[in-house]
């Protein structure tokens, strides 16, 4: 109401107009969400999947998960895991980090045959954090060194984080704060080629993408829907 209200009878500058009009718009979404929602039991895992640090960006397949932690460091450096319904966690390791003493991984997600693992990377120099995203193969012996995917994603002076493969393996979702945005980070598709590689990137647009931060991408492809942060 007070929203409202505000639309109504400001004058002023357009921009907390807007500013207003999409708030209004949310929770009308918000409303809508709880009467279209059904009911669903949260309950958090018990250790050792969650244990002290951060734990999250969950991912499965069947009876295999994979999630990110900062557990078990000293310096709470970010590292995938994988599990399974009855096992422990096990960090994940990687070659080719680039010759980078305290690099983060985090963030993992797949192609349709669960071969090909996209993750973001990023380490902090003198307070400055350069992130890109990196591509991984699972072969006989486990899995291959990190690849840094082509400047089409990882643009030069540019951060791009949080991968999303859809489920045909076709598409990547990522968060980047490159030129040609709609503000600070935002939500970035490519295609993939039958190889995995990107071919090109376009910028969500100012429907999807905001002036300030946009990240996290997950996109559904029965519904339709892209969820976001």
């Amino acid at each position: 109401m007070q929203l409202q209200q505000f639309t109504s009878n400001y004058n002023g500058e357009r921009t907390y107009n807007d500013i207003a009009a999409k708030e209004i718009a949310t929770c009308y979404f918000a409303k809508q969400q709880y009467i279209a929602s059904l009911p669903v039991e949260v309950i958090k895992m018990p250790a050792p999947w969650n244990v002290d640090g951060g734990n999250y960006a969950l991912t499965r397949s069947g009876t295999n998960f994979w999630f990110t932690s900062t557990r078990n460091n000293s310096h709470s450096l970010n590292r995938i895991y994988s599990a399974n319904n009855s096992a422990n966690p096990l960090m994940l390791s990687f070659d080719g980090n680039e010759g980078i003493k305290d690099m983060h991984y985090s963030t993992p997600s797949y192609d349709a045959l669960h071969k090909r693992m996209y993750l973001a990377g990023w380490y902090k120099d003198r307070g400055k954090i350069t992130a890109a995203i990196y591509c991984t193969t699972l072969g006989d012996s486990g899995w291959s060194a990190l690849q840094k995917l082509n400047n089409i994603v990882n643009t030069d002076g540019s951060n791009s984080i949080q991968p999303f493969v859809t489920a045909d393996g076709r598409h990547l979702y990522f968060a980047s704060d490159r030129a040609g945005g709609q503000g600070a980070f935002d939500i970035w598709i490519s295609n993939l080629d039958a190889d995995g590689n990107p071919v090109d990137a376009v910028n969500a647009g100012k429907t999807i993408n905001t002036p300030d931060d946009d990240e996290a991408p997950f996109y559904d492809k029965k519904s339709k829907r892209l969820v976001y942060s």
